[in-house]
């Protein structure tokens, strides 16, 4: 029988103290850096992770549909007014996008929105598309906005503001994203 003095249980009773410590210390820097930081980490290591298999390449996919997403609602309420129809085309745009059930499109705009609660910056999220979509998906992304911001019949100053920088973000030239800006605008007149 051992006693709480001898060196071999003291030893274990420092290393379990360190591990308690360690793991108290990292705690409290995980929430330091808030929702955000640690879903663009994640969000970040799903798409950076070679796409060798299938659930990598549903990760990639995963989070390139919610950083659109966060862009999405984030323009919609840029003008400080999330309207029934901008909800509607936003979840009628996805559905058809990504080609999602109604429910998962549903799904993803409540995410969206929970991300876009604390969002301090589009840079994060531009980021990610930048990086991991070519220059017509990137402008497909531009044009998903510009109908989101002229889906109530008009176009906010802040909504515009919005999106401009978002598409210099993703390097989508000013002219194109005037063009699908113009397109936008005629596309909703018809409906």
């Amino acid at each position: 029988m051992r006693r709480a003095g001898h060196p071999r249980n003291r030893a274990l009773r420092l290393v379990a103290h360190d591990i308690r410590l360690s793991s108290v210390q990292t705690v409290p820097i995980l929430y330091r850096f808030g929702m955000i930081k640690r879903l663009f980490m994640r969000v970040i290591e799903s798409i950076t992770v070679t796409e060798t298999a299938d659930p990598i390449a549903a990760d990639r996919e995963t989070a390139l549909r919610l950083a659109t997403a966060v862009l999405m609602v984030d323009v919609a309420r840029s003008d400080h007014v999330f309207e029934d129809d901008e909800f509607d085309r936003m979840l009628l745009l996805i559905e058809k996008h990504f080609r999602l059930t109604p429910q998962q499109a549903a799904e993803l705009i409540d995410q969206a929105e929970q991300t876009a609660e604390e969002l301090v910056s589009v840079y994060e999220f531009t980021k990610i598309l930048h990086k991991d979509l070519n220059e017509d998906e990137k402008a497909e992304i531009v044009r998903l906005l510009w109908q989101i911001a002229y889906a109530d019949g008009r176009l906010d100053k802040y909504e515009d503001s919005l999106i401009r920088k978002i598409s210099d973000l993703l390097h989508v030239s000013r002219g194109r994203s005037m063009r699908l800006k113009h397109d936008a605008r005629r596309w909703n007149k018809w409906e």
